[in-house]
């Protein structure tokens, strides 16, 4: 009866165990894709001050940005992404013709910092995700 008793006890926590693996490696999206778009504005003039030359306060500069993230498992991933902003002058005096072009794409390790310091303890709704890698950036002035 004991072998009985300890074989079938055995073989429910095998099965428990399988269980808890497969529902892990669902419990989270692989894939995530964000989009960023943003203004901007000087918060100072870029040129020195003349007669006839005024401060525009219009916001007018756009940012647009996109990126895709695959987590390898639940703790570790890898980002791509890539931005597009453009700068251009609003006042139409060519001697302070000051627009530019920024191109960027980085490549980037994540970790998931929210499973590895156990936050699903105390809350399901926070997480944090830390993201660092390399880059690079070209920036035109046509």
């Amino acid at each position: 009866m004991k072998k009985i008793t300890l074989l079938t006890l055995v073989f429910a926590a095998c099965t428990l165990s399988g269980f808890a693996q497969e529902a892990s490696l669902t419990d989270y999206n692989k894939w995530s894709i964000d989009f960023g778009l943003g203004v901007a504005k000087a918060s100072s003039p870029i040129t020195p001050a003349t007669e006839g030359v005024f401060f525009d306060t219009k916001m007018q500069d756009v940012a647009f940005e996109l990126g895709a993230r695959y987590m390898v498992n639940d703790k570790f991933g890898f980002k791509v992404s890539g931005l597009y902003f453009e700068s251009t002058n609003s006042n139409n005096n060519t001697a302070f013709d000051v627009d530019t072009e920024v191109f960027r794409a980085n490549l980037e390790g994540v970790i998931n910092l929210g499973n590895i310091l156990g936050f699903r303890e105390f809350t399901q709704r926070f997480n944090l995700l830390f993201h660092g890698g390399v880059g690079a950036t070209n920036v035109s002035l046509p």
